[in-house]
């Protein structure tokens, strides 16, 4: 998108299509929720449909995630310079996601795969350790890590399970080779994947698989923690926390728009707002139709900074929101609060100030009319455990995917907008329409990460950070919805829900 978006003063038309929306549906109307997000990948492979707002949402509940998967067709490109190379990634079902079946399934671990398993056979074990002693040699002119002298392995017969490997890792069966050749193309293609963890002149069964283990585990880190394959497994993480947690049927039912932030924004950058699909599906459709059931809740899987071109898309987007009679809800970026990590900086008085364009954007939105349709919602929440022996233990191989202390940008987090949406759907399964006054605030059973850091057991926050009451209650000033961690817990509640808007911060929905 070429041009900058903004939002305008709006006519008495659109003013009494916000009040419409307040109006509460007809008895018997299902409680809808619509996800939109990037479910396919698409974004990451650098693709962009125009039309793709006009798709038809999608029903999802808990027995169907797969089957969206791969009728989605959800593919993921990495550009591994660990492994020197691009790797294409397909899913057809959640479990795709796990190490485990990624390392049986995918191309580049086979070869590592079919040593591990001759290796721990004894009838090949000694043709195995001789093509991992070339293939975690050091190559020529390379100091090894560490020295050892122990017999040389006998070399590995041509036509014969380094043949094997060969092919696996290309794929192709191949002729017999020279051994030093067979070496040298197997050694080139593993010292990419684990050149800062050489270990020479390996010899033992114990030694040689665990070196394997870590060839395996340094490629399955940069794959799990690349931002590509994280987005992925990310939104579809929270499709899963969701409908697991929220029961659906005839009276609440949950829909994804594939739909990437590009996309998203270029729908909504028209000029004229009822030609976008997005109006279309969640307006047009939905409520101007005889027989259109509204949307209760919009979820936008995206984040949004407070730049101009941001603030002028929520602005339309909360327009949109409530002449659908849905309010929208997406996360904030920590770069609204004035810092570039709220887990790093939690304390409010070390938070900046925007700058006066954007403040001055900022206010206008939250003083307008659709601002009660808007809520926006940090810090992030932890979908799933890291993988390792101690907390998500793997089968095929041994993997700790911290191996040390826990960086924190390489946990798995969730679009904390996905927390709204469950408590939105419990509360409806409460008390239906009615819920206004006791709606859900606290999201349980969360991971909780129980480490060891210097001999001392350390926790990290379900929800990214532990705030005080003096910063929760900052976060709301500024019109944002915080979601709380509790001190070595496995919950956290959401502060209050509430909107964006400065004179009328409550959130608006059509519910009582």
């Amino acid at each position: 998108m070429t041009d900058p978006i903004s939002f305008d003063e709006l006519g008495m038309e659109i003013v009494t299509g916000l009040e419409k929306g307040r109006e509460e549906p007809a008895a018997g109307m299902p409680f809808k929720i619509a996800l939109l997000g990037d479910f396919s990948g698409r974004a990451g492979r650098g693709l962009h449909d125009p039309s793709a707002s006009a798709r038809r949402p999608l029903a999802v509940d808990r027995d169907t995630i797969d089957e969206l998967i791969a009728r989605l067709k959800v593919e993921v490109h990495l550009s591994l310079e660990t492994a020197g190379k691009s790797l294409a990634i397909t899913f057809a079902e959640l479990d795709d996601f796990h190490p485990d079946r990624l390392f049986q399934r995918l191309a580049v671990f086979q070869p590592l795969r079919k040593l591990r398993t001759a290796l721990c056979d004894p009838k090949t074990f000694q043709e195995a350790a001789a093509i991992a002693g070339s293939m975690f040699a050091a190559p020529a002119g390379e100091k090894p890590v560490a020295e050892k002298k122990p017999p040389p392995p006998q070399g590995p017969q041509s036509g014969s399970l380094l043949d094997q490997v060969i092919a696996e890792t290309t794929g192709q069966p191949v002729d017999p080779l020279p051994a030093s050749a067979g070496k040298d193309e197997l050694a080139g293609f593993v010292r990419a994947i684990v050149a800062p963890h050489l270990v020479p002149e390996l010899s033992g069964q114990a030694e040689l698989i665990n070196a394997v283990d870590q060839a395996v585990a340094e490629l399955m880190r940069a794959i799990l923690h690349h931002p590509q394959f994280q987005e992925i497994e990310a939104a579809w993480r929270a499709v899963d926390f969701l409908v697991r947690r929220v029961d659906t049927g005839e009276e609440l039912s949950i829909h994804l728009v594939d739909l990437t932030r590009e996309e998203f924004q270029h729908d909504l950058s028209a000029a004229d707002r009822r030609g976008t699909g997005l109006y279309r599906s969640f307006v047009e459709q939905a409520t101007e139709q005889f027989g259109g059931a509204p949307w209760s809740a919009l979820i936008g899987l995206y984040e949004f900074s407070p730049t101009i071109i941001d603030i002028a898309l929520l602005g339309r987007m909360a327009t949109l929101a409530g002449l659908a009679g849905a309010p929208f809800i997406t996360a904030a970026r920590d770069s609204f609060l004035g810092t570039d990590s709220l887990a790093a900086t939690p304390d409010p008085s070390s938070w900046r100030e925007l700058p006066d364009e954007e403040t001055a954007l900022w206010r206008k939105l939250r003083s307008s009319p659709q601002a009660s349709w808007l809520g926006l919602c940090l810090p992030r929440f932890l979908l799933r455990l890291p993988f390792g022996e101690k907390t998500e233990p793997t089968e095929s191989f041994a993997f700790e995917e911290f191996p040390g202390p826990p960086v924190p940008h390489d946990y798995l987090w969730g679009n904390p907008a996905v927390a709204c949406a469950m408590l939105l759907g419990r509360s409806h399964g409460g008390n239906g329409r009615q819920m206004r006054a006791t709606l859900a605030q606290d999201v349980e059973n969360l991971p909780l990460h129980i480490y060891t850091d210097r001999g001392e057991t350390c926790v990290t926050p379900c929800a990214e950070v532990l705030l005080t009451e003096r910063a929760a209650s900052r976060i709301m000033e500024k019109g944002f919805m915080p979601l709380l961690s509790f001190a070595g817990q496995d919950r956290a509640r959401l502060g209050r829900f509430q909107s964006i808007s400065s004179t009328a911060p409550r959130l608006d929905g059509r519910w009582n």
